[in-house]
């Protein structure tokens, strides 16, 4: 269910546990749980028919794809400049 929605996306909560890897040694860090876990925000393009429903077509794909891209570039001249 997504928490807000803007004119072309919707965005969802999420959250990310690692699994430990079999050789770690650091197996508190991986026991927190949901608690301790980080905080992140999916989106997910809509569908341009008025149904608002999640476009799951390969040029949506590509989009997300070119979006992340986008935000590395952004990030590395920012910090090549700033």
């Amino acid at each position: 269910e997504p928490f807000t929605n803007g004119a072309m996306r919707h965005c969802y909560r999420m959250k990310k546990i690692a699994t430990p890897p079999k050789h770690s040694s650091n197996h508190r860090f991986h026991s927190y749980g949901w608690s301790h876990a980080f905080n992140y925000v999916a989106k997910a393009y809509l569908v341009d028919d008025g149904t608002n429903s999640v476009d799951t077509s390969q040029e949506a794909k590509n989009a997300v794809f070119n979006d992340v891209v986008l935000q590395y570039e952004a990030a590395h001249w920012a910090e090549k400049f700033n």
